[in-house]
């Protein structure tokens, strides 16, 4: 089908939103406390689609913590040149104050004049201004661009709006429900959204078409019987791994997992590796359990290996928080494409098919996550070779091959 994606088909695009290359943001994560390494993995996975059938210039902003978390107090302007499957792409990284109300205001200053540049004063015509996330400043200067332009505005939406966090300023705290109603009217303006979940477009944006892309498989070509053996778990003590890649967050379900392996036997470990603002709080639990064991951020390199060499992976969220309406966890793409047995909640979030493949556990108990884990270290290596074989099927569906033909024909249509 490719094939028929005719060069002269390719629209321009500009692309608001917080592409990082990995030497910055390897730069980036060094001095930021709560990294955003779920905003880079699905940033970084949706531009390359774009870029396979769309001329793509890049505006964006640094995704960092504020300071003093990040110890970056203002981010300059720059340009970086991108140089991607035979794609020459030009990045510009818009300067903003890194600090409280003071970001918000010159994230959206200098987003409207980048915006004023290449969708107004330059030649060029701009087929699709695509905005990433719903971010304030970037819904706020793409909806005034495109009533100047009558560009068409295409958002790509994996979270609700205003979502509070507990290391939020005060100022941004008061300010949060002011900052969901204006989103809220923003986001049903966009002519088109491509979202992680299909509930974030019903609920956000009706009335116009819209594009699930909840997983992209970046690893298509890769020897799924290469070291057939990497997901069995090589511990000479033969305990079963349970490993948590991901956000250190409480309300992420981390007690949950905690809890629970705080009443199963030694045998059974929970090993974690990510970052977040109750990663003190896990150090002191981990240091209380035997069988709990807190790794900090892992390189990105490493996190694959990590995965595949666990016997099961767990993705755990408490039901009762009001955002897993809209969560489909960006780590369970990579945690697909390890072929490993996943235990996950059942998201409203995450579609049907993918339990075909996936454990659920449908309750925010402790004790019943407890019960569900020691019933599945009985599998044998015949079931889990089975779950590994189905898994890799699933998730080689959700190829970045097809999803990029899939938005290709999405943004076409008229």
């Amino acid at each position: 089908m490719s094939s028929m994606l005719n060069m002269n088909n390719k629209k321009n695009v500009i692309f608001l939103g917080f592409h990082t290359s990995p030497t910055i943001r390897e730069k980036l994560n060094k001095v930021d406390s709560y990294p955003s390494t779920q905003t880079y993995n699905y940033h970084s996975k949706i531009s390359r689609c774009l870029m396979k059938h769309h001329n793509v210039k890049f505006l964006s902003s640094y995704p960092i913590s504020d300071f003093p978390l990040c110890s970056i107090l203002f981010s300059p302007a720059h340009k970086e040149t991108i140089y991607d499957e035979g794609n020459v792409v030009e990045n510009i990284y818009m300067p903003f104050v890194n600090k409280s109300i003071l970001k918000i205001i010159t994230r959206f200053l200098f987003s409207m004049y980048y915006l004023l540049i290449e969708c107004f004063f330059r030649k060029k015509k701009v087929d699709y201004l695509i905005v990433y996330s719903v971010h304030f400043p970037f819904l706020l200067s793409s909806y005034l661009i495109s009533k100047l332009t009558r560009v068409k505005l295409v958002s790509v939406w994996t979270d609700p709006p205003a979502e509070g966090s507990n290391i939020d300023s005060f100022f941004k705290r008061k300010l949060r429900w002011l900052e969901f109603l204006i989103s809220k009217f923003l986001m049903s303006k966009f002519n088109r959204s491509i979202v992680i979940s299909e509930l974030l477009a019903k609920d956000f944006n009706p009335n116009s078409p819209c594009l699930v892309v909840d997983s992209i498989f970046e690893n298509e070509n890769e020897n799924e019987n290469e070291n057939e053996n990497e997901n069995e778990n090589e511990n000479e003590n033969e305990k079963l791994v349970f490993t948590y890649t991901g956000t250190i967050n409480r309300k992420y379900g981390l007690d949950i997992m905690i809890n629970a392996f705080a009443i199963l036997p030694e045998s059974l470990t929970l090993h974690i590796y990510g970052s977040g603002c109750d990663s003190e709080y896990l150090i002191e639990r981990s240091n209380a359990i035997k069988n709990i064991s807190y790794h900090g951020l892992a390189p990105l390199y490493a996190i694959s290996s990590i995965q595949k060499k666990s016997d099961f992976l767990l993705n755990i969220r408490d039901n009762s928080q009001s955002f897993v309406k809209y969560s489909y966890p960006s780590k369970l793409t990579e945690y697909l494409a390890s072929g490993t047995p996943i235990i996950s909640s059942r998201l409203r979030g995450i579609p049907d098919d993918h339990f075909q493949v996936m454990i659920p556990f449908a309750s925010n108990d402790p004790f019943e996550l407890a019960k569900l884990i020691l019933k599945c270290s009985s599998f044998s290596s015949e079931e889990k070779a089975v779950i590994k074989h189905k898994t890799m099927e699933f998730i080689y569906s959700r190829n970045s091959k097809a999803q990029a033909e899939n938005i290709f024909n999405f943004l076409k249509r008229e």
